[in-house]
């Protein structure tokens, strides 16, 4: 599969995961706190790319998902970015094909992007935020559960072309 093909086969996953977490994202919840399907998807799809890739694939969902906030819009792009490229920086030194390591970088990456982000704008009551970031990475722990298939069939090479 060429380059080219990848590229176009992981933004096309992304952009599904963001339609679906428009679709469903607000029955995605526990107590008020929400997953986030498209994060989850940048920190998975980050693995199979480089930190170039990751760079463009944090920008590409910085900018869908600031499209929907009204404030910290900037923010919002900047920590995606980040997040991409430190996912993607990693991408020839830990093992991706491993549902495991994909939960545990959907986990991880949450708690660091949005503690970023958290630096970047600080939320006035921290306590509440912590709370809220630490139930949204395990949930978006759980989601890698899902969005790692997409990924792997997704980039599997088909074998009537091979």
């Amino acid at each position: 599969m060429s380059d080219n093909q990848r590229s176009f086969r992981i933004v096309g996953v992304l952009l599904f995961l963001f339609l679906v977490q428009i679709a469903i994202g607000p029955i995605l919840h526990i107590r008020g706190h929400y997953a986030n399907l498209s994060l989850t998807g940048l920190l998975v799809a980050s693995l199979y790319g480089g930190a170039v890739q990751g760079c463009r694939l944090g920008l590409l969902m910085g900018i869908l998902e600031a499209s929907f906030a009204v404030r910290y819009v900037g923010s919002i792009i900047v920590t995606r970015v980040i997040a991409g490229f430190v996912i993607g920086s990693m991408e020839e030194r830990i093992f991706r094909d491993n549902i495991a390591i994909a939960c545990l970088t959907a986990a991880g990456g949450t708690l660091a992007a949005e503690t970023l982000f958290f630096v970047v704008a600080p939320q006035p009551a921290v306590i509440r935020w912590f709370t809220g970031i630490v139930v949204e990475s395990v949930l978006n722990g759980l989601l890698g559960l899902l969005v790692f298939p997409l990924f792997h069939l997704a980039l599997r090479k088909s074998k009537a072309y091979s």
